[in-house]
């Protein structure tokens, strides 16, 4: 996909550069992503009706050890398998902004994979544990403001952790984008360079995640409507009466939430757009001020090889 990447461009422009590289790149999109997203569209559906499953499980009797490990572990296999899919949707995507082959392309986006599960896995450490805090520290039952600051605790956390990893979107970008970037980078310079635009990061990021929120609110409605109705069926069950969804709704459920989340991670895509060309800014703000910073030296240093020659006549 031909695109005019390395141009300092405001935010709004950066937006509707993302958007006009996805639209009119829609049918190659299509060709070249359809199968990674039919894959996770399917998981997707699966989970939901594996949790759906278990929701409806409402006798805490039903829910024997073995169960629960099998739930647990069908969640395990599914959620390791959205992974795996998604790094092969995104190294796609990756190939098609930078015009490497797959197998180039493949073992980057996984290392930037595994960084984010490791991110992840440690945030959630830290907060089970600032969440157990209250009932470590105290000596007896914790009161209701220890468990308070402990919540208080953990939104500060969490809003710290969205900030310092924000500057990671570029950082990730320049890492697939350029093949002789190494890993440690994403951390090193390139987080350093992010950091430098964190507001246009974040300002970026905010709109680009209020316009993805309402798209996800439009597609996602007839799952969210079905998974809706089906539970306040199962309540009305549970209270004595009798069930008002045809005997099709399963199906129905898993082909509409299917559907759906197709056409949802086919809109993502844009996201990845989006912070393609936040890269591209970025690299060009920096080329500019390097390219000032050297005009000014030599600028200097012409003024001061006239001024000796003035001085020795």
């Amino acid at each position: 996909m031909e695109t005019e990447l390395y141009k300092i461009r405001n935010v709004a422009a950066c937006i509707k550069a993302s958007y006009d590289l996805f639209s009119t790149n829609i049918a190659k999109l299509l060709k070249r992503t359809w199968l990674p997203i039919l894959v996770m569209s399917i998981l997707l559906a699966v989970m939901q009706a594996v949790f759906t499953s278990f929701g409806a499980r409402e006798n805490p009797q039903v829910l024997t050890p073995s169960i629960l490990l099998t739930f647990s572990l069908v969640g395990i296999v599914i959620g390791l398998a959205l992974i795996a899919v998604s790094v092969w949707l995104d190294t796609t995507i990756v190939g098609l902004l930078n015009g490497k082959s797959f197998k180039t392309n493949f073992p980057r986006v996984t290392r930037l994979a595994l960084v984010n599960i490791g991110i992840v896995v440690l945030a959630v450490i830290v907060i089970k544990l600032l969440v157990s805090l209250p009932f470590i520290m105290a000596k007896g039952a914790p009161t209701a403001n220890d468990i308070a600051i402990s919540y208080g605790l953990v939104l500060a956390f969490m809003v710290i952790v969205a900030i310092s990893t924000l500057p990671l979107g570029y950082g990730y970008m320049k890492y697939v984008i350029e093949p002789n970037t190494k890993l440690h980078t994403v951390f090193g310079r390139s987080y350093c360079d992010g950091w430098r635009y964190w507001g246009y990061l974040f300002v970026l990021t905010l709109l680009a995640g209020i316009l993805l929120g309402l798209l996800y609110f439009v597609v996602m409605m007839p799952s969210a409507v079905i998974e809706f109705s089906t539970t306040l069926d199962r309540q009305g069950i549970a209270m004595g009466d009798q069930s008002g969804m045809p005997s099709y709704i399963g199906l129905l459920s898993f082909v509409t939430t299917m559907i759906c989340a197709a056409i949802w991670s086919f809109m993502a895509i844009w996201l990845m757009m989006v912070y393609y060309y936040a890269y591209g800014h970025i690299e060009a703000k920096i080329a500019a001020k390097k390219h000032n910073k050297t005009s000014l030296f030599e600028v200097k240093g012409v003024g001061s090889e006239g001024q000796k020659q003035g001085n020795a006549n």
